[in-house]
């Protein structure tokens, strides 16, 4: 690896270690900036399909995508309006009807006979339960989702920097070939 790429990754490694400290200190400032965030890429993606689209075919005022593009702006605006419970809200129902279908997909599985149907139905009854607590309760798991996400984010960041270091310790002098 290049000094500037080690460095690079150095950098984000510890802008990665710093923002999860902050989400386990403040979950709830890390939620509300998440859904900010969010929100304001929605609306950007939502303006800026809807503009592409007008450029490409300005003449098909019912094309899906100008639909596409106004809901996304809509839920951008709403998101920025109403705060990061609806963000929460929105992943609730998305893991929802996601592990619904794992669920229809599972009993797909052992009708045909795969050995992992079992599996998959565990998991998609796990994340049913992740995705209802969410659309009821968004607030309170969504603060323990952002602290857990926080120590993944600390956990991995730390590892990288610690094996940059260390490998730069065992490595100062030494070259190695490129193939």
């Amino acid at each position: 690896m290049s000094k500037s790429g080690k460095n690079t990754w150095l950098a984000i490694s510890v802008f990665g270690l710093l923002t999860g400290l902050v989400m386990v200190i403040w979950p709830s400032a890390a939620l509300s900036v998440l859904g900010i965030v969010i929100g304001i890429v929605m609306i950007l993606f939502g303006v800026l399909q809807f503009a592409l689209q007008w450029k490409i075919e300005p003449n098909n005022a019912f094309s899906g995508r100008y639909i596409l593009a106004v809901l996304v702006t809509l839920a951008g605006i709403f998101l920025l309006a109403r705060g990061a419970e609806v963000l929460l809200f929105f992943f609730g129902a998305l893991l929802l009807i996601d592990s619904l279908h794992k669920f229809r997909l599972a009993f797909v599985m052992r009708k045909n006979g795969l050995p992992d149907w079992k599996l998959t139905m565990i998991e998609s009854g796990l994340f049913t339960l992740v995705g209802v607590t969410l659309l009821f309760v968004p607030a309170t798991v969504g603060k323990v989702v952002i602290v857990l996400c926080g120590l993944g984010l600390v956990i991995n960041c730390g590892l990288n920097i610690w094996v940059a270091l260390r490998v730069n310790k065992l490595t100062t002098g030494r070259s190695f070939p490129v193939k």
